[in-house]
């Protein structure tokens, strides 16, 4: 078995993933990655159209692992380990596990936690080079690695968010919306 083979997603992550109405592929059944270093995540309708595709790939020469979106496979970031790639993946699937449960969006943060940094990547508190990427998105990571695993889900199952976050104004979601165009509609119509 090679070091992709024996990747695999944790069993919480897959549940979490459930949750949100999410799957993954299932290489040998118990979500590890494939010899390539590969493995998706994606989301699709009620016809099994996919909606939003995720590739996680980890990289031979380093262990990294790389997250792409889409079929474009466009590089959102890459991170040192796969606990914070699932990190990151908690805090994004957060409102539709929410949305399941009836209850309301969560706020995004767009300041980074405490105890991280944004340099060359995003760095924790001894320094270390956690992920590189897209800013927004090592922000979010950051707010995602911050708290233990217990405490992040506890405040994303809250629900008023507490004690991490806190939910969206009905009023900036009103805002949000009459901004934004019908479902089908373009812009500006």
């Amino acid at each position: 078995m090679t070091d992709a083979q024996s990747l695999a997603l944790s069993d919480r992550f897959l549940a979490w993933l459930a949750r949100a109405g999410w799957a993954a592929s299932r290489w040998n059944d118990d979500g590890s990655f494939d010899e390539q270093g590969d493995c998706s995540i994606w989301e699709e309708d009620q016809g099994g159209r996919v909606l939003t595709a995720y590739l996680l790939h980890r990289r031979e020469s380093d262990g990294w692992v790389e997250v792409a979106k889409g079929s474009a496979e466009r590089l959102v970031f890459a991170a040192s380990g796969l606990a914070a790639v699932e990190r990151y993946f908690w805090g994004l699937l957060a409102d539709a596990v929410r949305e399941r449960l009836g209850l309301r969006e969560l706020q995004a943060r767009t300041d980074i936690a405490s105890g991280y940094r944004i340099e060359d990547g995003l760095r924790d508190a001894a320094g270390r080079l956690v992920a590189k990427g897209e800013q927004q998105s090592l922000v979010a990571l950051s707010r995602s690695l911050a708290p233990t695993l217990d405490q992040l889900e506890t405040s994303l199952l809250d629900p008023e968010g507490k004690p991490l976050f806190a939910v969206r104004d009905a009023t900036a979601r009103a805002e949000t919306a009459a901004i934004l165009p019908a479902p089908g509609q373009p812009r500006g119509a």
